[in-house]
C-alpha cells in the first residue's frame, strides 16, 4: 500500500496526474456509475 501511495505522490509531483477534490470525485463517480447502468439496460 505505502509503494501505491508513494507511487502516487511522484505521479502527481511530476505534473502527470491532477487532483480532484471530494465533492468532484463524488460527482464523477455518480456519472460513471449511470453510464455503467446505462449500459447494462441496453443489454438486458
Amino acid at each position: 500500500m505505502a509503494e501505491q501511495i508513494n507511487q502516487a505522490h511522484e505521479k502527481f509531483e511530476a505534473g502527470g496526474s491532477v487532483f480532484v477534490g471530494h465533492e468532484a470525485a463524488k460527482s464523477l463517480m455518480e456519472a460513471r456509475k449511470a453510464r455503467i447502468r446505462d449500459k447494462d439496460k441496453d443489454k438486458g
